[in-house]
């Protein structure tokens, strides 16, 4: 009975061209003696097929036909040992017959798929010889990659791999370096991670024999395969890391786009590996981005939890192999099945700075609020969990964080989200903010692109909190209350305890959002004088809040007009809104409502922050404050501040921060984002029976967001005693 990787490499010879004489033969003896051999024989081949149809495969590179050839490179480690990088290689290659593979293994498995299979060995046999035979004399380029020892700097890579040692189909990669590094022609990217052992198959497949592996795969080489003993994880567009342990078990981890994974059961020591295709049917799952799955002795595809990243460096990622420092975390789980999910938590030590990766299922990136003071410095170089956004929708989910140290423990919650008990009765508000750059993870959100450095580009905000964990141990963290629709999950950093008592605290303001910015929220503004009710509505006589009116104290007829605070043309409406002369907004009070949801003769909007101020004439107590927003989407949402003036002379309206808002108080936060887009959003702000004010001015301030509200009206009622 033929050895199962023996007969593999045989086929993998034959396929590209480069069995020899003596290799054909060996082959044909093999087919013709055993049923099980052939049947293993079908099966490569339907997988071959398979991946040239869906994939369009071509190599790109040949094989270099010569003579054997063996190299050892070694490197000095910090241990103070040698490190050690063996390639092995057939003795002996045949020439190749090209492009002739591409009609001949998609024509045989085609066969083999549609249930022609070839039952009479002779012919199955015969046809590997006379294909052989008939393409003999083709020539095929000379390698299919290239092998450097140790992690490869993105600007050097071309000179670098001018010194490379050349790669082989049929070479046997034996290290036990740090870190080598394997560059495809086709335009696959390879990192050999600490002790493995890897074979060369193809130009566009590699068996993982035991070790870990990561990937970065180019558009050139999608397609791009790496086999397992269990088994066979192909590239779809992506960075995945691929890791053997000694018993064969597999773990497979997906850090940008998305595999097609195959796997099934090992043999046993008392079963024929070549009957393993037939008698254990093999499973199969797509895995996307953040996904992590390992697949067991069994054959049982289980949720891997965590990974630390640092186990799984990628190819000309900027990423540390270790951290300098000791670890703070040590692990992190929760109490999710593989039923709820098959994504992990990732561990990234000493990794949270700016731009560093959000979350495992987003391209998001963590920055500071400020562009010039950059991330709070109690957080640089802190430990992190990359969780998944998606953990949002588990409503009892507990996450526990294993410390391995004692340390002070941050949780970042979205400033959207309302705070939960379990954070606030135990943490504490630092008062800091940190930001979230997006990037276009929708159809929705296809205009955001990620931006490099702290202030700039930011769509969220999220406040930080704090707790100081005296002693290693694992601290529980819980669930987001609802609404969450559009927010994302909590981040989580730790730092060393000792560390986090010896840096010196930083003025608030430093990392607070501005006002107009879109990132502002209640936690860095002063209690505002009025509550705000809010509601949604697809037509105006569903309103219960009240409908829009033009007898209103701040209606047009009665001679009041709002009017745009552009700021030396800072803050300027969208060109398509109608302004007046002395910047008068008329949409905004004559009483008019939108007659459909995209009218933009009876709305007032901006693109980004706006403000815009109503001088009420004389010193007025309010007693409410109605605003109406109509847009067939997004623009229906409201998001801005309202601020009052007691003074005859408006104070100046260019402030960002409460402390520098002299002359003015806040009135109101208003914000409808909970609301379903689309309709109608109304929103009121009172006061009770105490009413507001007496304002002789007021201000909104429109926070700069991607939506740009449709404001179809703005109603002003006067407190009556």
């Amino acid at each position: 009975m033929p050895d199962h990787q023996e007969l593999e490499m045989l086929l993998a010879m034959v396929v590209l061209g480069e069995a020899t004489e003596e290799q054909l033969a060996q082959l044909n003896q093999l087919l013709l003696a055993d049923a099980a051999a052939r049947e293993f024989t079908c099966d490569y081949l339907a997988g071959e097929a398979v991946l040239q149809r869906h994939f369009q495969l071509v190599d790109r590179v040949a094989l270099l036909h010569g003579t054997a050839h063996e190299t050892h490179v070694a490197t000095k480690q910090e241990s103070g040992t040698t490190g050690r990088t063996e390639l092995r290689a057939p003795h002996a290659r045949s020439q190749s017959f090209g492009h002739h593979r591409l009609w001949w293994v998609a024509g045989l498995a085609a066969c083999l798929l549609i249930g022609i299979a070839i039952a009479n060995r002779d012919q199955l046999a015969s046809l590997w010889i006379q294909q052989n035979a008939a393409t003999a004399n083709a020539n095929l380029p000379e390698r299919v990659g290239t092998l450097l020892a140790g992690a490869t700097p993105r600007e050097s890579l071309v000179e670098a791999l001018q010194q490379g040692r050349p790669i082989r189909v049929g070479d046997t990669i034996d290290t036990n370096q740090e870190i080598t590094y394997l560059h495809f022609d086709c335009g696959a990217e390879v990192l050999l991670v600490g002790p493995t052992q890897l074979s060369v198959v193809s130009p566009m497949r590699a068996k993982l024999l035991q070790g870990t592996l990561t990937a970065r795969v180019s558009e050139s080489a999608h397609g791009f395969r790496v086999d397992t003993p269990n088994s066979k994880v192909t590239d779809l567009g992506t960075e995945f890391g691929v890791s053997v342990a000694e018993s064969g078990v597999t773990d497979t981890v997906v850090f940008s786009g998305k595999v097609a994974m195959e796997y099934r059961e090992i043999p046993t020591e008392h079963e024929v590996k070549s009957e393993i295709a037939l008698r254990r049917p093999s499973q199969s799952h797509l895995l996307t981005e953040g996904i992590a799955l390992r697949v067991t002795e069994d054959g049982l595809a289980e949720r891997i939890v965590s990974v630390t990243r640092s186990d799984y460096p990628l190819p000309g990622a900027a990423l540390a192999l270790k951290p300098d420092a000791a670890p703070v975390i040590r692990d992190v789980w929760d109490n999710l099945s593989t039923r709820d999910t098959s994504k992990a938590y990732q561990i990234v030590h000493g990794g949270f700075v700016e731009d560093a990766p959000a979350f495992v299922d987003r391209k998001y990136q963590w920055n500071g609020i400020s562009e010039t003071y950059g991330l709070p410095k109690m957080l640089r170089g802190g430990d992190y969990i990359m969780p998944f956004c998606d953990d949002k929708y588990q409503d009892r989910i507990e996450v526990t964080v294993d410390l391995v140290q004692p340390a002070r423990l941050f949780v970042l919650m979205d400033n959207r989200l309302s705070v939960p008990e379990w954070l606030s009765s135990r943490f504490t508000d630092t008062g800091y903010d940190v930001g979230i750059d997006e990037d276009d993870f929708s159809v929705e959100r296809s205009w955001q692109k990620l931006d490099k450095g702290p202030g700039v580009s930011l769509e969220r905000s999220c406040s930080v909190w704090y707790i100081d964990v005296p002693e290693p141990q694992p601290v529980v963290l819980g669930a987001l209350d609802p609404p969450i629709h559009w927010r994302v999950m909590y981040g989580i950093v730790a730092v060393p305890l000792e560390t986090a008592m010896a840096i010196a605290p930083e003025p608030a303001m430093h990392h607070q959002p501005k006002i107009g910015s879109g990132l502002i929220h209640p936690g860095v503004l002063p209690e505002p004088v009025a509550d705000c009710e809010i509601e949604r509505a697809l037509k105006v006589e569903q309103l219960t809040l009240g409908k829009p009116s033009d007898d209103d104290f701040a209606a047009a007829k009665r001679g009041l007009v709002f009017r745009a605070e552009t700021l030396g043309g800072q803050f300027m409406p969208h060109p398509d809104t109608l302004m007046l002369e002395n910047n008068v907004a008329p949409a905004l009070n004559d009483g008019l409502t939108a007659r459909n949801y995209d009218d933009l003769e009876r709305n007032f909007w901006y693109n980004g922050q706006g403000r815009f101020s109503l001088d009420l004439q004389r010193p007025t107590k309010l007693q409410s404050i109605h605003t109406y927003s109509t847009h067939w989407l997004d623009r229906s949402f409201q998001n801005f501040t309202v601020w009052g003036a007691r003074s005859e002379a408006m104070p100046a309206v260019d402030f960002e921060t409460a402390t520098d808002a002299e002359g003015w108080e806040l009135v109101g936060i208003v914000n409808t984002d909970v609301l379903d887009p689309g309709g109608i959003h109304a929103s009121i702000l009172t006061a009770g029976e105490s009413g507001m004010g007496p304002y002789r001015h007021l201000l909104w301030i429109i926070e700069s967001t991607d939506r740009s509200t449709f404001f179809s009206e703005i109603d002003v009622y006067e407190h009556q005693e």
